[in-house]
């Protein structure tokens, strides 16, 4: 966690806790050039908009802490697997990349009626490439 906080540190503000519980703070998103970040980040509302992500994209459920709206609470079970901890990392690291690319309509696009979830942030950028010719 500490690693991907030193890949994305305009992303994650802290990482923080013990052992399996751990609290991961975002920085706001107030000079962000996307409307839908600034609005979300002026609301207090991405974390949630980021936890619906994590559910609806990567099947994997969290919840921010009910004390501070910009932080994630992990709690996994005791018995949780290597296979899932490198699940959920590669999950945060393509919500911190979409944040960082400022990616309002990848964090969304989950939220429309049939409308297929994004894989990766990698894979989009590859598919636009490809629809414009580079």
């Amino acid at each position: 966690m500490r690693a991907l906080a030193g890949r994305y540190p305009g992303v994650i503000a802290d990482v923080r806790g013990r052992g399996l519980m751990i609290g991961v703070e975002f920085h706001r998103r107030d000079p962000s050039p996307s409307f839908l970040c600034r609005f979300l980040s002026s609301q207090e509302d991405l974390a949630l908009l980021l936890t619906g992500y994590l559910l609806n994209v990567h099947r994997i459920r969290i919840a921010p802490t009910l004390s501070d709206r910009w932080t994630l609470r992990l709690e996994p079970s005791a018995l949780i697997g290597d296979a899932d901890v490198a699940h959920f990392l590669e999950a945060l690291a393509d919500v911190c990349a979409r944040l960082a690319a400022e990616d309002a309509l990848g964090l969304t696009r989950f939220l429309g009626c049939d409308v297929p979830p994004p894989t990766t942030h990698a894979e989009d950028i590859r598919s636009e490439e490809r629809r414009v010719g580079k």
